[in-house]
């Protein structure tokens, strides 16, 4: 991607924007009335999109109802400028050219629950935001926070800030049944699937006294028997240079046609949350449990494993109480928090006979050390206090967190098969980090003049700071500084420009630092690694127009972002070890389209990107372009609805569409197959295209509540025989998205 293609695309888009929007610009016309968007995750405070000083995309539940979406992680697919990979057990997304890597878990994202950094179970900072995340219908919004966010929240708020709100109890049903089977296909095979959900809500006043009350259960069993690897398998490709092709091939006539059988995910999430309200104090207790089993799991290296089961469970308990002080307009709010998480061990039930594992060189490994059973404990706390009036907000706090890796049980593998072995010397990591932090955000400018019915400038600016202490790795200080312009504004007529600086660093993991492998072919520690430091600069501009029954929304941003000691990774022997490299600079652009009507919705999304990589070999410098990341990436949501059709007070359908292009193998994998660090010689996965779809209809004339049913049709490109596989890290594919059709039944009481 050249810099002139960017401005080219880029004036094109601004010359379409202003040309259509000049046409109304002075006319006396009908605005239509859509809700306002607002977002609470830039700054800690709730905020209109255009003052927030960052790119922000925000997923609204009513979205998530129209397109039928599953999870987290399947609203995020879809999602612009977004690319994820997901091994049909755990999501992994990377956004802007920047990926986390093996098991990042999505680590790039500061994943919170209402703006608290309440579903990250392990230091790792890994978020599971897959079916088994929370209920579905107990989230209000998702919020995309695309840009430099450490000084606010600390680590892994590297590229951006995922915030997932869940809704008040008086924002939902007093109880919500969805039931939804359906079919996933295989090569050869339909696999009945099935989808429960049970939400509901209660408010108790005794007094002066509130209590809320809510509760949900989501339960999904998705069967994949007969998946299995792609023909285009980097592994089996016979672009691949490989040593030994016999060998190659004939593992690929081994495995290709080798279906799972037996192979299910069964997900299981439950969330609650009370509290207490007296006037201005505030009290929020929320508990959530998660919990998932994988059998025949697709592993990052590939290989189809029936026997081999994997489960996790995931149990938090946390509380807030709040306090708002009103002095002349101030707006004082001091706010205690304290969470305890606790991730029980993820179980490994190997064999009982002897497994090999095949490595990438197609090299066979009877012997090794695995971890059979391993989890977490934490315990967080937060002081913070804000001051706020209008637009202008102030906050400084202090947050401690103290997390225990505890390493539970070791296997070992012999020819003879696998046995107990004892615990190392280390069982147990204390991962701890004090944070001190300070932010002001003001709004002094309203308008510098009138330009006949425009205010004309309007100006609001950000600057943060927050230094990390930590007892495993180095010390880290980072900055955020943030322009707001709003050049001109009236009713029905907004634009707005946003420039933004700041640095933000992701923490190395603890299987990084120093697990011992789980399986061949896995991590091996690295003690010595640096946490990723990068230095963010992005310009933003864009509008809100609206004009009789639609409102267009436009966006475009332009940004750099400078990575130093950029984790890479490395082969070692039979595993992968972790290291750091120099630098490396993602640079690109977004382009985001959102046409809103009576009738119809329509989102488009547009990104662009190209890494490029320095590092030293040989005690030589060398820059080279990793092209993993797919250089370009087209979104689009489209959706029609219609009020009051017959005996149906609703009637939608929703088509979702994604282009990914072009991307070379992982880095990693290339290394395994050329026996070069920096190959010349790349391997390209081809580009492709995947479209989902949606209908919905709502009505209250069956029991007098509203009642939905609903049919989402995933993969249909690959239901219509081209099958699409999102690449691997280590020299195989992984699976991507699963072909499937569910059809859904949703009761409100």
């Amino acid at each position: 991607m050249s810099v002139s293609k960017v401005i080219s695309i880029s004036f094109l888009f601004i010359s379409f924007v202003l040309a259509f929007t000049s046409v109304f610009a002075q006319s006396e016309i009908e605005l239509l009335t859509l809700e306002q968007e607002f977002v609470e995750s830039a700054v800690k405070a709730k905020q209109r999109l255009e003052e927030a000083p960052s790119s922000v995309y925000i997923i609204s539940s009513d979205v998530i109802n129209r397109f039928s979406f599953f999870s987290i992680g399947d609203a995020l697919s879809w999602s612009p400028g977004i690319w994820g990979i997901y091994n049909l057990t755990t999501y992994n997304f990377g956004v802007r050219g920047i990926h986390g890597g093996p098991k990042a878990g999505s680590r790039i994202f500061k994943v919170m629950l209402d703006s608290s950094d309440y579903v990250v179970f392990r230091p790792s900072g890994e978020s599971f935001l897959g079916p088994e995340f929370i209920p579905i219908s107990m989230i209000k919004s998702i919020e995309v926070v695309k840009g430099p966010a450490s000084a606010l929240y600390g680590a892994n708020a590297f590229i951006g800030v995922l915030n997932i709100r869940t809704k008040e109890p008086d924002e939902m049903d007093p109880l919500f049944i969805r039931i939804a089977p359906g079919f996933v296909f295989g090569e050869k095979k339909m696999n009945f699937s099935q989808i429960g959900e049970v939400s509901g809500s209660v408010i108790n006043t005794v007094g002066a006294f509130e209590i809320p009350f809510a509760v949900g259960v989501y339960f999904t069993h998705w069967k994949r028997d007969s998946m299995n690897f792609s023909p285009d398998s980097i592994g089996f490709s016979e672009s691949t240079n490989v040593t030994n092709v016999k060998e190659r091939n004939s593992n690929r006539e081994k495995y290709l046609d080798k279906f799972n059988q037996n192979d299910d995910l069964t997900t299981l999430s439950l969330f609650g949350r009370t509290g207490l309200k007296y006037g201005d104090v505030d009290l929020k207790i929320k508990g959530i449990f998660q919990g998932f089993s994988a059998s025949a799991q697709f592993l990052d290296y590939g290989i189809l494993n029936p026997q081999n089961r994997v489960s996790l469970m995931n149990s938090a308990l946390s509380s807030e109480i709040s306090y708002k002080i009103n002095v002349d307009g101030f707006i004082i709010k001091p706010v205690l928090y304290a969470g305890l998480f606790s991730s029980s061990p993820i179980t490994e039930n190997f064999p009982s006979d002897k497994m090999k594992i095949f490595l990438p060189d197609r090299k066979v490994v009877e012997t090794g050390t695995y971890i059979g059973k391993f989890g977490s404990d934490s315990l967080d706390g937060r002081f913070e206090i804000s001051v706020q009036k209008d637009k202008n907000l102030f906050l400084i706090g202090v947050d401690v967190m103290n997390d225990v890796e505890r390493i539970l049980t070791v296997y070992q593998q012999l020819p003879s098969g696998i046995t107990e072995v004892k615990r190392p010397e280390e069982p147990k990591k204390i991962f701890r980090n004090t944070g001190f932090y300070g932010q002001g955000y003001i709004f002094p400018v309203e308008e510098v003049g009138k330009f006949g019915d425009f205010s004309v400038l309007g100006i609001g600016g950000l600057i943060g700071v927050r230094y990390d202490d930590h007892s495993i790795y180095e010390d880290v200080f980072n900055i955020r500084a943030g322009l707001v312009l709003l050049p001109l504004k009236r009713s029905g007529f907004l634009t707005y420009i946003k420039g933004i600086y700041g640095t933000s660093f992701r923490a190395p993991s603890p299987e990084q630092l120093f697990t011992s492998p789980q399986v061949a072919g896995d991590f091996t520690g690295n003690p010595s690694l640096k946490p990723e430091k990068a230095k963010t600069f992005e310009v933003i501009g864009g509008g809100d127009f609206k004009f009789y029954e639609f409102s267009l929304k436009p966006e475009l941003s332009f940004y750099i972002i400078d990575v130093r000691d950029a984790i890479k990774f490395e082969r070692e022997g039979a595993f992968i070890k972790a290291t750091n490299i120099r630098e490396q600079k993602s640079i690109g652009g977004d382009i985001n389209l959102s046409v809103r009507a009576k009738l119809f919705d329509i989102l488009l999304g547009y990104s662009l990107t190209k890494l490029v990589i320095f590092d030293e070999e040989f005690g030589k410098d060398v820059e080279y372009h990793d092209e993993f990341f797919p250089s370009n990436i087209i979104n689009l949501q489209f959706s029609l609805k219609k009020e009051n059709i017959g005996s149906f007070s609703l009637v939608s359908l929703g088509v979702l569409g994604r282009f990914v292009g072009k991307r070379s193998a992982p880095t990693v994998a290339m290394k395994f197959y050329t026996g070069s660090s920096y190959p010349e010689e790349k391997y390209y996965l081809p580009s492709y295209i995947d479209f989902g779809l949606s209908a919905r209809a709502e009505t209250t004339q069956l029991l007098g509540y509203s009642t939905s049913a609903f049919i989402r049709v995933d993969g249909i490109a690959s239901l219509l025989g081209k099958r699409y596989w999102e690449p691997g890290f280590s020299g195989l594919d992984i699976p991507g998205r699963l072909p499937s059709i569910f059809i859904g039944l949703e009761q409100s009481f």
